[in-house]
């Protein structure tokens, strides 16, 4: 790794237990250090970030499955295959707890409502699907994009989901009912969103550079800056801005480069509780823990 500009005061590698083959889906938890990752030979495999090691393998049938989700305490997670069959695993016991099918379309996309109530699922033909993780009933169907579900995610109350699609549109959806409360098109196919601090962070299109931030208001999406400072009990959190060109890594924190990788990165991801980047690189599963990243002062 090449430290760009002396941003960061370091940063430590947590050595990983190898893999044997190559990633299809990684999610992590956000008040954990649990994580879930799908490839294609090892089926689902539960992670400690801390520690990068494998706490355990869960059964399962990784040559289908698409997409996967964690919720916040790392205790539930869920699997998508591309038979169109959501499992949802209890990760402490390493069991399965029920599975959700609402048709044989591809699950392409999963999020699980931070208050752990609810899952969303999106398929390949543009539905998607709330169900309740309590009962195992179909909350609501969400119907209208035009073309594969690519991401989903629940807004910060568990109130809201937002589905980004192929066809270019962002939809949002009230989570209890199923009602659509506002439709906005984007330039480009979202890959990726998730919420912090109030502000729903969108990864758009494929070698994108700079992630785009909304905040969510009035049910609307509204454009904001691309430099995202939040204040958390005195401390100053810069967003790190992740994003990969032709497999390369090159992560952003406030808008200034910090460093890249020479390697192909199939995935990167900045896990918020720990301060760590974590990377899947071919069959590599890499955690950077980050120390004292500051905004650099002006020349």
């Amino acid at each position: 790794w090449a430290l760009g500009g002396n941003i960061l005061n370091g940063a430590t590698q947590v050595e990983c237990e190898p893999l044997h083959s190559d990633l299809i889906a990684l999610a992590l938890s956000t008040r954990s250090h649990i994580a879930l990752s799908a490839t294609e030979g090892d089926c689902l495999i539960v992670w400690d970030l801390s520690t990068g090691q494998k706490v355990k393998t869960l059964r399962g049938e990784a040559n289908l499955t698409h997409c996967v989700a964690v919720d916040p305490t790392g205790r539930i997670g869920a699997s998508g295959d591309r038979r169109g069959v959501v499992t949802v695993w209890d990760i402490d016991a390493g069991t399965e707890r029920r599975t959700f099918q609402h048709d044989s379309s591809d699950a392409c996309a999963l999020a699980i409502s931070p208050d752990g109530m609810l899952l969303a699922s999106g398929q390949m033909n543009g539905k998607a699907c709330v169900w309740s993780l309590a009962s195992g009933n179909l909350q609501c169907l969400l119907e209208g994009h035009r073309d594969s579900v690519t991401c989903i995610v629940f807004d910060e109350a568990s109130d809201r989901v937002i589905s980004g699609s192929r066809d270019k549109h962002v939809r949002v959806w009230n989570a209890t009912t199923g009602e659509l409360l506002h439709v906005q098109k984007l330039n480009n196919v979202m890959r990726e969103m998730q919420f912090r601090g109030g502000f729903l962070h969108v990864k758009i299109g494929y070698a994108y550079r700079n992630p785009a931030y909304f905040r969510l208001k009035d049910n609307c999406l509204l454009k904001a800056s691309k430099s995202i400072v939040v204040k958390d009990s005195g401390n100053i959190h810069f967003f790190p801005a992740i994003s990969s060109f032709l497999g390369i890594c090159v992560v952003v924190i406030d808008g200034f480069h910090v460093f890249q990788s020479a390697d192909m990165v199939s995935q990167a991801k900045f896990h918020e509780p720990s301060s760590s980047l974590v990377l899947f690189i071919g069959q590599r599963l890499e955690v950077y823990k980050v120390h004292g990243a500051r905004r650099p002062a002006p020349s």
